[in-house]
């Protein structure tokens, strides 16, 4: 008896390690239900699903096999009854069959040749209502996907429009930087340079004045027609802002891309473009990067934009190949000098902390705090993390600077008031952190230490860091997660591929990217691509934040598309974190409102 209960038991586990292996109900049951036919002697492993008022056979096995008999009564009983174990015990055929309630879900059906003792019933009892949690998971995936299929067209849609100028059709600023990365990739592995060409029109602001936006529109369309017939398939074409253009070149030499720019350049000089009774000619400079191996995106861009300055200084409508060595130096010099800098300031404290408000708009709440970093310059101004964090991340400090903000704010809010204790404070923690190991063990200490209570603490993750290394971005956010902490998906919505990941990344909210807020008023696509985050977060369980809400208007619209929370100018702007506590206003939850 004592070796069978033994076996029993171990069948127990090897079948609750089998339920939730998959998010495919099929799959999921096919793994677990034969468990119950070869290592528990039964004859029949079923489960049944209620279906407006009925039941349904979801699998049966073996297949083939027919419930219909005993379904009606199951039915009764099921609705009837509250108890895990039915009362309903029903023999066909030489068959003993027990039932066991999936709460919100139907029933397990098994049956066999002889009877289960008490002790197996109660416990299939607690494996079934696994089970029913699994089989509940699988239904919401199955209807999540549902959801977005029946969406694919739009998101393809979305994802179109999102990626090209609306006015030219040509790719934009985004999928140009997409591109470019390829072409950066393939540069460094070496064998082959391509080009990176900046296109600046001269005259065209002189349409624009004259004849207005309409003309200005019109101009560009037309120059983007000539253009695209002049760029080959496998080259880029792309429209970066106002008057300005980018071309990538794969597989070209510097000589190449002097002369395929000489001939574009020639090309616009040639347009006559006529309006109304006038008649303008316009004119471009372009300035030329080689794209090799060591290059990056950023010095790229900059130093394209330098040499088609260059180009207009010279006299315009003219070509400017970048001399790589000189500008290259330079910056290595200036990103040197921040590396020094930046840490001698924090070790001597030059950092300083900065608070802006999240406003809750959808369900009365407490606003939660957005902490920023700032670093203090002589004078008493102050810079932004876009001056220094790039060097940081390239010298290996960001993680430094991601400790002392870390142990900072930990140390501020040790200094509330008892009663604020469970206000939510956003830190935003960088790629290279979430990848260091070291961090995440200074990371648990540090919480453990504080005291602070479960959601105290909201960790800040850009869309890029989590996708980029999905493993462990899912590591980190577990480890921390059972901690006690929240974690927010930053920027979400620039990379719409992202989601896919989302049923990967155990977040709690989804701050949506500020290109699609700003307009969010004016702009259908803008309204479509926040509403179908609203949806797929909500249908995920998942909170909104919308950020840059810079008007009313905007307001006004994320309201109505149901996003939870909103953050920018219009709400709060950014003030010293400790002036911001000195005030006591925190205590209220309303220091921060309009």
């Amino acid at each position: 008896m004592i070796q069978e209960k033994f076996y029993q038991l171990e069948v127990l586990h090897e079948i609750a390690m089998a339920i939730g292996t998959s998010l495919e109900m099929a799959a999921m049951l096919d793994d677990c239900l034969p468990l119950f036919l070869r290592r528990l002697s039964c004859a029949t492993a079923a489960v049944v699903e209620e279906q407006d008022g009925r039941l349904v056979p979801v699998r049966v096995l073996p297949r083939g096999k027919k419930l219909a008999a005993l379904l009606p009564s199951l039915a009764v009983a099921l609705a009837d009854d509250t108890r895990p174990v039915l009362p309903l015990f029903a023999v066909q055929n030489g068959r003993y069959y027990y039932f066991w309630r999936l709460p919100r879900f139907g029933a397990l059906v098994l049956g066999r040749g002889r009877h289960f003792d008490q002790a197996m019933i109660e416990e299939i009892a607690a494996l079934a209502d696994k089970l029913a949690v699994a089989l509940r998971s699988c239904r919401q995936h199955a209807e999540l996907e549902s959801t977005l299929r029946s969406n694919a067209e739009l998101i393809r849609e979305i994802s179109w429009q999102a990626n090209h100028d609306p006015l030219t059709d040509l790719p934009n600023r985004r999928l140009f930087a997409r591109r470019l990365s390829g072409l950066l990739r393939s540069a460094a592995r070496g064998g082959v340079s391509h080009v990176l060409i900046y296109l600046d029109l001269d005259q065209f602001k002189v349409v624009n004045d004259t004849c207005g936006h309409a003309a200005g529109d019109q101009l560009l369309r037309q120059l983007a027609a000539r253009l695209r017939d002049q760029v080959g398939r496998a080259d880029t074409l792309a429209r970066l802002g106002g008057d300005e253009f980018g071309i990538l070149l794969e597989g070209c030499s510097s000589r190449e891309a002097i002369s395929f720019a000489e001939k574009i350049i020639a090309s616009i000089k040639s347009l006559r473009f006529p309006w109304q009774d006038k008649i303008f000619m316009i004119g471009a400079s372009a300035g030329i990067a080689i794209i090799g191996p060591g290059s990056e995106e950023e010095e790229l861009l900059a130093a394209a934009d330098t040499a088609c300055q260059l180009a207009k200084e010279r006299g315009r409508n003219r070509v400017q190949l970048y001399s790589s060595e000189n500008t290259a130096l330079a910056t290595r010099r200036g990103e040197m000098y921040w590396a020094a800098r930046l840490t001698s300031v924090i070790e001597q404290d030059g950092l300083v902390l900065y608070g802006q408000c999240i406003v809750p708009i959808r369900h009365p709440d407490r606003p939660h705090i957005e902490v920023l970093l700032r670093m203090k310059e002589a004078g008493g101004d102050l810079l932004a993390p876009a001056s220094f964090i790039p060097a940081a991340e390239r010298y290996g400090l960001i993680t430094e600077l991601d400790i002392w903000v870390v142990r900072r704010v930990l140390a501020l809010r040790r200094l509330l008031p008892p009663r604020t204790a469970t206000q939510t404070w956003a830190v935003n923690i960088s790629g290279a952190s979430i990848n260091d190991n070291r961090f995440l063990r200074f990371l648990e200490q540090e919480i453990d230490r504080s005291g602070l209570p479960a959601g105290a603490i909201c960790f800040e993750i850009t869309e890029t860091a989590a996708i980029s290394n999905i493993t462990r971005a899912r590591e980190f956010i577990s480890t921390m997660k059972a901690a006690g902490c929240l974690f927010a998906l930053d920027d979400f919505g620039s990379g719409l591929a992202s989601f896919a990941y989302l049923q990967h990344l155990s977040v709690d909210f989804l701050k949506i990217d500020g290109s699609f807020v700003r307009q969010v008023a004016d702009s259908a696509l803008d309204r479509s691509i926040v509403e179908a985050v609203v949806r797929i977060g909500h249908t995920l369980g998942i909170q909104t934040i919308a950020e840059c809400v810079e008007h009313e208007k905007s307001l006004v619209r994320l309201v109505a598309l149901g996003v939870d929370y909103a953050q920018g100018y219009f709400l709060h702007r950014p003030q010293p974190l400790e002036e911001l506590l000195a005030d006591g206003q925190e205590e209220k939850g309303k220091w921060c409102q309009r």
